[in-house]
């Protein structure tokens, strides 16, 4: 990463470091982020607008699913064979990606912000529900991050008495790299975002923990907000 990063030119870009889940391959079909889409090797210009825009998306997530393998297993006999397989991994951050994916539907070609909360909204409904009539105890961490490469869906959540995983909005002028992590020369500028499991450096000026159980978005523009999730989840 280190040797790449200086010859790429973006102004959004996904990165994911984890440990493997205890009792799941170490693979690289398990590493995060997720594409969207099929996953097969068709030209952009092959494809239908649909599955174009299916992979313009990309998801990570830190945390777990509350009785992840009976929850998969129930989420790939609900899901059509379009998003059945699309998944080809096997960790329970892939089977929550295609879920999300089934509920962004056709609005997956030209996708609001909107859009994209209500199909993360629309998933951690589905999954916590089958988590809720399998095992009500199970605990569900869903630190979720979802993009189409212009906006951004991020969302803290776990289950009652089941710790959340930490998530931080860091606003500033501009980041730049400097000691271990990094730093900023305009703390008091907002014309960067960074969200992140933690705050790369203190200072309060830049950054906000989010509360347990919201969600954070990221416009286009870069306007950040962050609300209040609440799920209707039925046992």
């Amino acid at each position: 990463m280190r040797h790449v990063s200086p010859l790429i030119e973006t102004s959004l870009y996904f990165a994911h470091v984890r440990a493997a889940s205890p009792g799941l391959s170490v693979q690289q079909l398990n590493c995060h982020p997720f594409t969207g889409g099929s996953g097969l090797h068709e030209r952009d210009a092959d494809l239908d607008p649909v599955e174009r825009g299916r992979r313009r998306l990309l998801f990570m997530h830190n945390g777990t699913l509350g009785a992840h393998r009976e929850v998969i297993r129930r989420v790939r006999e609900s899901l059509d064979d379009e998003f059945y397989f699309g998944i080809h991994g096997s960790t329970d951050s892939e089977h929550a990606f295609a879920v999300i994916q089934d509920e962004l539907g056709r609005d997956v070609v030209e996708p609001s912000l909107d859009d994209l909360a209500d199909a993360v909204h629309g998933a951690l409904e589905r999954l916590e529900t089958l988590r809720a009539e399998i095992d009500e105890e199970a605990g569900t961490q869903a630190t979720f991050c979802l993009t189409d490469g212009e906006s951004i869906v991020a969302t803290r959540y776990a289950t009652p008495g089941t710790a959340a995983q930490s998530l931080y909005v860091g606003e500033a002028g501009s980041f730049e790299s400097g000691g271990e992590f990094c730093s900023t020369p305009d703390p008091e500028g907002t014309a960067a975002t960074i969200v992140a499991s933690e705050a790369l450096f203190e200072d309060d000026r830049v950054w906000r923990e989010v509360p347990r159980n919201h969600r954070v978005t990221v416009a286009p523009g870069g306007t950040v907000s962050i609300d209040p999730i609440e799920l209707e989840v039925v046992a």
